[in-house]
């Protein structure tokens, strides 16, 4: 089965955010949801805590539930038996689960409920019920119609609403993304070929004797070849070749676009040290040339829109994890933040406060 989150933010694609990924960690000091924490027949402690959305222990209990009895049904029979060792560890009577598979369900119920609180404040219209070209997608997500009927309700339920939620999203970026004409009209320095060179020096002062030496006649491929910290491009005279602006680090890109041809600017400065750059070609692109590239863009610029909404809102976020079930990594290996297994070391970057319901972490900080 595929993953189950929204898309990564950046040129990476896009990635839906109704997949359920099987579960395949290893077992760790065990999860208890009977008995060891608390006698009672219900309990809504909460475990966890995501903005105005509370998952109680009641909730996780049935929500586990439900996706194991998902997983057995993702895998041959033969393999049942291994499955659930994972999931619960060596004794499965004792209902007790792994601190891996305890994290990999919450960070599902996380990432529903940025979707629920995105659409809320977006105030999306949802479809009555899960259109059947999303409902084929998801049944075959599980393997096809006839294992996704054996769901679960509550999580059958769930994906649905998902689905349709992250839709109905999806349906509102669309509405501004406009056409390929237009957009291409709006940006074209996007689609510009430029053909550069540069000399790449540490301080400022050595980049401006430089441009001194130029001014009085100095060969810019002699001066690259001899003083460039970028000896790939200096051993060429500095050459960059032809390409888009767009694969530079910005400050060098603009330089790129704005700089009169065939002219040295004035040094710019970037992560890598002060640059002296001389353009000596730029070219626009004709629409005929780009109109396929464009549509594509604009085809994923929905999904990725609300991919970035809804990491923004995460980032934001005020998330509590009770430390009995599992910890907050507010950064996360992706730079969200991200539910991981009660004994996992977590890094700096956060805050941590430890009150009567547990870890309360908050981000300073965007799944498959």
């Amino acid at each position: 089965m595929r993953s189950l989150a929204f898309g990564i933010v950046g040129p990476a694609p896009v990635r839906r955010v109704s997949r359920v990924r099987a579960f395949s960690g290893a077992v760790g000091a065990l999860v208890v949801l009977t008995g060891g924490l608390g006698a009672c027949a219900t309990d809504s402690g909460e475990v966890m805590t995501v903005g105005s959305t509370t998952i109680s222990r009641d909730e996780l209990k049935a929500e586990l539930e439900a996706f194991e009895q998902a997983q057995l049904l993702s895998v041959p029979k033969a393999d049942q038996e291994s499955l659930k060792t994972k999931i619960h560890g060596s004794d499965v009577s004792k209902k007790t689960y792994s601190p891996e598979f305890v994290a990999f369900l919450l960070n599902d119920l996380m990432i529903d409920a940025a979707i629920t609180s995105e659409a809320a404040a977006q105030k999306v219209t949802l479809k009555s019920a899960t259109s059947a070209k999303a409902r084929a997608d998801l049944a075959a997500n599980f393997g096809g119609e006839a294992t996704y009927k054996k769901l679960p309700t509550l999580l059958r339920t769930r994906v649905e609403r998902r689905q349709r939620e992250f839709e109905a999203l999806v349906a509102n970026a669309s509405s501004v993304a406009g056409d390929a004409k237009l957009y291409f009209e709006k940006n074209k320095k996007n689609y510009v070929t430029v053909c550069a060179s540069h000399i790449l020096v540490a301080t400022k002062e050595e980049a401006q004797t430089i441009e001194a030496e130029l001014a009085t006649g100095g060969d810019f491929a002699a001066l690259a070849k001899a003083k460039s910290t970028d000896t790939g491009s200096g051993a060429a005279g500095g050459e960059l070749g032809c390409t888009s602006p767009s694969t530079y680090v910005p400050e060098f890109a603009a330089a790129t676009i704005a700089q009169p041809l065939n002219a040295v600017g004035e040094p710019v400065q970037s992560q890598f040290g002060y640059h002296i750059i001389k353009v000596t070609k730029r070219t626009e692109a004709k629409f005929e040339d780009v109109k396929a590239q464009i549509e594509g863009e604009l085809s994923a610029a929905p999904e990725r829109a609300v991919s970035e909404k809804l990491v923004a809102r995460l980032k934001k976020a005020k998330i509590t994890v009770d430390p009995k079930y599992a910890k907050l990594d507010p950064v996360g290996d992706q730079g969200f933040p991200r539910i991981v297994p009660k004994t996992t070391k977590v890094g700096t970057g956060a805050t941590v406060a430890t009150g009567a319901t547990g870890a309360t972490v908050s981000s300073v900080a965007s799944s498959k």
